[in-house]
C-alpha cells in the first residue's frame, strides 16, 4: 500500500510537471510574438496594406469571395478573400487607424500560434509542438 502511494505521488508529479509545460508553453509563444512584433503597433500603413484596404473598401464581401474578376483585382493568381475580409472589419471597426489593423494582427497571430501548439500537441511532444510553432513564428513572412 506504502509502496503504491509513493507510485502514484510520483505519477502525479510527472503529470503536474506535464501540465505545467502545455500552459508555459503557449504563454511563452504568445510573450515572444508581442515582444518580436509589438513595434508595428507604432508603425503607419506598410507593405500592400493601402492596396488591400482599398479593394476592401472598393467592394462587398460576397464580391471578393465569389466574383473571380474582383479578387483577382487584388491578386491575379491568388484566391485571398480572408485577407480582403479582415481589411473590410478591421476599416469598419478602427476607421483609418492602423493601430487598430496591426493589434488585430497581433491578436490573430497569438490565437493561431496556441492553435497550432494545441494540434500539434496531439501528435507531438510539447517540446517539439513548441518548437515547430516557434519556428513558424519567427520566421520572416
Amino acid at each position: 500500500m506504502k509502496c503504491k502511494r509513493t507510485v502514484s505521488g510520483e505519477v502525479a508529479k510527472i503529470m503536474s510537471e506535464k501540465h505545467r509545460l502545455r500552459c508555459i508553453f503557449p504563454l511563452l509563444l504568445v510573450i515572444i510574438i508581442l515582444l518580436i512584433y509589438r513595434s508595428v503597433l507604432q508603425s503607419f500603413w506598410l507593405g500592400d496594406d493601402p492596396q488591400i484596404l482599398k479593394h476592401a473598401v472598393s467592394h462587398h464581401p460576397w464580391e471578393y469571395f465569389f466574383s473571380p474578376k474582383v479578387w483577382q483585382e487584388l491578386s491575379a493568381n491568388n484566391l485571398t478573400p480572408w485577407v480582403s475580409l479582415s481589411f473590410d472589419l478591421d476599416w469598419n471597426i478602427f476607421g483609418l487607424y492602423p493601430y487598430g489593423f496591426y493589434l488585430h494582427h497581433l491578436v490573430s497571430l497569438c490565437l493561431l500560434a496556441v492553435a497550432a501548439y494545441a494540434v500539434l500537441g496531439l501528435w507531438f511532444s510539447c517540446q517539439l509542438s513548441f518548437f515547430a510553432v516557434l519556428l513558424f513564428v519567427v520566421s520572416p513572412p
